[in-house]
């Protein structure tokens, strides 16, 4: 008997697991937006934030070649469009809460991707070129402020 009420916990605690989120980078989710829609996801890149963005960057790499380009004059805005994801919601401010911490650093968010999470004439001079967002889940925010040493409200 004790043993059929410790597989019968173990098959309830599996049936109530939730599914792990997708491991994705911004660009994949800009170039696919209705295949991600509602889902939750984790996305590594790197953070920008501050005055001009709440976002995460497909990389350091692509980044700083950006600003490279930025810089001289000479941006194909178009080619970099799909690199960079708006963060949303309570856990996107704790981070910028923490910008100067937290700024160009390389990380994994977890949340839910929304393709539409802004009109075509919303006003927001810290997002992105596209309309997504990562609606950031407040545990993994906490988790990347923890890690990068600062103290979490």
């Amino acid at each position: 008997m004790k043993l059929a009420i410790v597989v019968l916990a173990g098959f309830l605690a599996a049936c109530t697991t939730i599914a792990p989120a997708v491991t994705v980078t911004s660009r994949q989710l800009n170039e696919n937006p209705a295949t991600y829609d509602g889902d939750d996801v984790s996305v590594r890149g790197m953070l920008v934030l501050g005055t001009n963005g709440r976002s995460i960057y497909q990389s350091t790499e692509r980044f700083d070649q950006w600003v490279k380009e930025f810089s001289g004059g000479d941006v194909d805005f178009a080619a970099y469009r799909d690199d960079c994801l708006t963060l949303a919601g309570p856990g996107a401010d704790a981070l910028v809460e923490n910008q100067y911490v937290l700024h160009k650093r390389t990380v994994t968010l977890r949340g839910a991707f929304v393709a539409d999470f802004y009109s075509r004439d919303t006003v927001d001079l810290q997002k992105c070129a596209n309309q997504s967002a990562l609606v950031v889940d407040m545990a993994s925010a906490r988790s990347v402020i923890r890690s990068a040493g600062a103290n979490v409200k």
